[in-house]
């Protein structure tokens, strides 16, 4: 897949719009590098007009016992993780959290800019995030 620097390609923004209607199946997640990639979507913060997303690479060999998933947050890091571990979220410096309500072009470019950085991470810890231990 070729990837476009500060854009989501339009076959992965597609399916993250379908997982927003309904939830995607396995297989139906598109891939890059082996890792399934999701959009988790925009969730409210409960007591502020703003929000936070999320972007997924789930790493299929965790299930054999090895390898780590990605999180991307909006706003907040981008790390490995396993099952089970909650994602940072907190604002990181230059960062500012969604409005709620944004508008349609600032929350596509809050996407686009953390799914850049999911890939990003993913091509600079491959090794590490796939290798068994």
């Amino acid at each position: 897949m070729a990837l476009t620097a500060g854009v989501v390609p339009k076959e992965i923004a597609a399916k993250a719009e379908l997982n927003s209607v309904r939830e995607l199946l396995w297989d139906e997640l598109p891939k890059y590098r082996g890792f399934r990639l999701k959009w988790r979507g925009w969730f409210p913060i409960p007591n502020m007009d703003a929000q936070v997303g999320q972007w997924i690479g789930y790493n299929p060999h965790t299930t054999e016992g090895w390898g780590f998933h990605v999180y991307s947050a909006c706003p907040g890091a981008v790390y490995k993780f396993w099952d089970g571990q909650i994602f940072d979220c907190s604002p990181r410096e230059g960062q500012e959290y969604p409005k709620y309500p944004d508008t349609p072009e600032n929350m596509k470019r809050y996407q686009d800019e953390t799914f850049q950085k999911l890939i990003k991470y993913i091509d600079e810890h491959y090794k590490e995030l796939t290798t068994r231990g």
